[in-house]
C-alpha cells in the first residue's frame, strides 16, 4: 500500500520502491518483546525435545517392555491414535525385495 503510494506520487517504477517500517518502542516494552522472543524460542526447543523423547519412549515401551498401544497411551496420557501416529513416524521404512511384486487375489 505504502509502496504503491510512493510509486504513484514520485513516478518511480513500483519495483524500484522499497519501504522499511521501524517501530520505536519505549525501552521497557522493547525489553519485554525481546524476552518474549527468547522464551518463545526456548519453548519451541523444549517442545521438540519432548516430542523426540516421547517417540523414543513409545518405541522402548512397545519393543523392549512389550506394552500395547492402549497401555502406552494410558501411561503417557494421550490417545491410542496418537501412539499409533508416533509409532508409524518412528518405525523404520518397510522395504521389499526388488524382485517381488505385490500380489493381487482374483475373485
Amino acid at each position: 500500500m505504502a509502496r504503491s503510494l510512493v510509486a504513484d506520487l514520485t513516478g518511480a517504477p513500483y519495483e524500484s520502491v522499497a519501504v522499511a517500517v521501524t517501530i520505536d518502542l519505549p525501552a521497557a516494552v522493547a525489553e519485554q518483546v525481546a524476552a518474549l522472543r527468547v522464551k518463545t524460542e526456548q519453548a519451541a526447543t523444549q517442545a521438540q525435545e519432548a516430542s523426540d523423547l516421547q517417540a523414543r519412549l513409545v518405541q522402548t515401551l512397545s519393543t523392549d517392555e512389550g506394552l500395547t498401544g492402549r497401555e502406552i497411551a494410558a501411561l503417557l496420557k494421550v490417545t491410542p491414535g496418537r501412539i499409533s501416529q508416533i509409532a508409524k513416524k518412528t518405525a523404520p521404512p518397510q522395504t521389499r525385495h526388488p524382485d517381488t511384486r505385490p500380489t493381487t487375489k482374483s475373485a
